[in-house]
């Protein structure tokens, strides 16, 4: 019992990574740069949301077998994926093409597979110094594929 009062005051302590998404900017129609993400359905973490975002703006949360698509600006960004658990991101610098669709692909970082599992007060606390998810940027799936995921709405700022 004493335990689980020392956990449960560690969590307020440290509190999780608040999740805020961010309304992404506006792009100009002719400048612009498509990017489509999507998380793997998959059973380990299949409960624990999954953020995308870049330039440390929350943008998009995702859950077991989604997909979000995007405009940002051309250019350099840092992209990153992380669960909504409190876990250290894992960043991507990419650059993003202009009138181009980049597409990437969200998946469970097979080395925090066990902290995933855990979940609750004990993953919470072993996420801390891991990230749970990783992206890589892949050849975009086909209309087929990608018909057999959930699509998630993104916002923009008005």
């Amino acid at each position: 019992m004493k335990m689980l009062m020392i956990l449960t005051s560690m969590i307020f302590m440290f509190g999780c990574t608040p999740m805020q998404i961010t309304p992404l900017e506006v792009t100009d129609t002719n400048n612009r740069s498509e990017v489509i993400i999507h998380r793997e359905s998959a059973f380990t973490a299949g409960g624990v949301n999954m953020i995308f975002g870049a330039n440390s703006n929350d943008y998009v949360k995702l859950g077991n077998g989604r997909y979000a698509s995007m405009y940002l600006r051309p250019g350099n960004h840092e992209l990153f994926v992380r669960s909504d658990q409190g876990d250290k991101p894992y960043l991507l610098n990419i650059d993003l093409p202009a009138n181009e669709t980049t597409c990437l692909r969200a998946f469970i970082d097979s080395s925090s597979v066990g902290v995933a599992v855990l979940g609750g007060p004990i993953g919470f606390l072993a996420t801390r110094g891991s990230s749970t998810f990783n992206i890589e940027k892949i050849e975009c799936l086909s209309k087929e594929k990608l018909s057999e995921l959930k699509a998630v709405n993104v916002t923009y700022a008005e």
